[in-house]
């Protein structure tokens, strides 16, 4: 059985993707931040956990380097942190 486009779950998956629009992520050197957080945190965002980022929505996480490719962005940042906090914030390689 195919959902009608006026159903009630078909509301709730527009209403979801709408939020989605408008959610944003920010990130400044210095700041401290919990690693498990923001990666559940890209998760909620559909980004997907890859190995080496390659494609726009994807990131990898390896030790200390965190590297996301932001969907409105044409290459990847590299995040680099030290513990619990942001040490630099540069384009990646």
């Amino acid at each position: 059985l195919r959902e009608r486009p006026g159903g009630a779950r078909h509301q709730r998956a527009k209403a979801h993707v709408k939020s989605l629009m408008f959610e944003c992520l920010r990130l400044y050197a210095g700041q401290p931040l919990s690693v498990d957080r923001l990666v559940q945190q890209l998760l909620s965002f559909e980004y997907g956990r890859v190995d080496q980022v390659g494609d726009p929505g994807e990131f990898a996480l390896r030790g200390g380097i965190l590297d996301i490719f932001p969907a409105t962005f044409e290459s990847p940042l590299r995040v680099e942190l030290s513990g619990n906090r942001i040490t630099t914030i540069r384009s990646s390689p």
